[in-house]
């Protein structure tokens, strides 16, 4: 906007406002007339008409030149002062542009860049997250559940698949290794402690084997004296009717061992059971009365219950059952070398007939009750 010099300060004034308007209301100007040394106000555009003169014009109008400044405060910008009428100048036009809109909007442009940059470290952030998870999660991944199922053993174990990087593949590839070594060595251990348990088992075949034929030589020799206490005992019934029962149990007990000596000898077992209906309360008469010297020199009393005095009738093979129970006292006799109590009881539980025996001894230990009913073991050694 051009103002023709009329020297009228109102027309200086409105052109002055006009110049204000047309730049921005953040633009001020200012003319200053010198009255001898002091810088009077003519005309103001966006400030007021009594704004005395600032050292910069008088500097301006001392130095015959333009100054050019940078404010600072609440109301930064720039300040420029030209001197009027040279080269003898009679006035200053002091122009005043203010700063703080660029501030403003460089601050605001901070913000947007602020955002901006924490938007890109996200999508970074995201981005990396997506290929670490792509190039190291999935092979860890992949190597940690391999890894996992080996915890049953490596022979089942399934094989880590090779993917992701070369250092990831060739780390798959190692575990790999170990794991068909490891699957090689637990073969090796299963078929090394199977070889022990067959040789063990062979062993304890050897041990039977050699048992037997222990065994079948004694039947054998045991034999032909059986025959002949049970001739001399036949001959003993005839002349002593008076111990005509114990003779005859003495007799019966004598063809039970030949029998099984027999069956040793022709077949290598035990004779095949001869069920019958028996009395078991008999049977522990029998047994205890048998055994009644043998209570009587180790201290041991015998006592018989026998469920009221009711048979207690059983379908089962008498001889056999006669075994057990002899050898069941026998052990009780021997459980208690100061003497004690044995107790003999039969009944009826359930329709099921039972014998009893209980002593006074110590009972067995841990190791004894898992071999008990193991061919020819034994807790009393050779």
């Amino acid at each position: 906007m051009r103002s023709a010099p009329k020297g009228d300060p109102a027309g200086l004034a409105q052109a002055l406002q006009g110049w204000s308007l047309h730049r921005g209301a953040e633009s001020q100007a200012m003319v200053y007339r010198l009255h001898g040394r002091v810088l009077v106000p003519v005309a103001a555009s966006g400030l007021p008409d009594s704004t005395p003169a600032e050292p910069a014009a008088y500097e301006a109008l001392a130095h015959r030149g333009t100054e050019v400044r940078l404010r600072a405060g609440i109301n930064p910008g720039w300040q420029v002062t030209v001197p009027l009428g040279m080269p003898r100048p009679f006035g200053v036009l002091d122009v005043r542009i203010s700063t703080r809109r660029l501030q403003d909007w460089a601050r605001l442009e901070r913000r947007r860049a602020y955002v901006l940059a924490l938007i890109s470290a996200l999508l970074v952030a995201l981005f990396v997250a997506v290929l670490t998870a792509r190039w190291v999660g999935r092979p860890l991944a992949a190597l940690g559940a391999a890894m996992a199922s080996a915890h049953g053993g490596a022979k089942n174990a399934p094989a880590a698949p090779e993917i992701g990087p070369t250092e990831f593949r060739e780390l798959t590839r190692r575990y790999n290794r170990m794991r068909e070594a490891l699957a090689a060595r637990e073969r090796e251990s299963a078929a090394r402690a199977m070889l022990l348990t067959l040789e063990e088992r062979a062993r304890g075949l050897d041990r039977l084997a050699l048992m037997h034929e222990t065994a079948a030589a004694f039947a054998h020799e045991i034999g032909t004296p059986l025959n002949t206490v049970s001739g001399h005992l036949q001959l003993l019934r005839d002349d002593f009717e008076a111990q005509h029962d114990l003779l005859r149990l003495l007799l019966a007990q004598v063809d039970r061992v030949a029998g099984i000596v027999r069956a040793g000898l022709d077949r290598g077992a035990w004779p095949t059971p001869l069920v019958l209906r028996e009395d078991l309360n008999e049977i522990a008469v029998r047994m205890t009365r048998f055994l009644e010297p043998s209570f009587n020199d180790a201290g041991v009393q015998a006592k018989l219950q026998l469920d009221g005095g009711r048979p207690v009738v059983a379908a089962c093979d008498p001889a056999m059952v006669e075994q057990i129970l002899l050898n069941l006292l026998k052990n009780a006799v021997e459980a208690m070398p100061s003497g004690g109590t044995v107790m003999i009881a039969t009944g009826l539980t359930e329709h099921q007939a039972f014998i009893d025996v209980q002593d006074d001894g110590p009972g067995l230990d841990a190791d004894a009750e898992s071999g008990l009913f193991r061919p020819f073991s034994t807790t009393k050694g050779p």
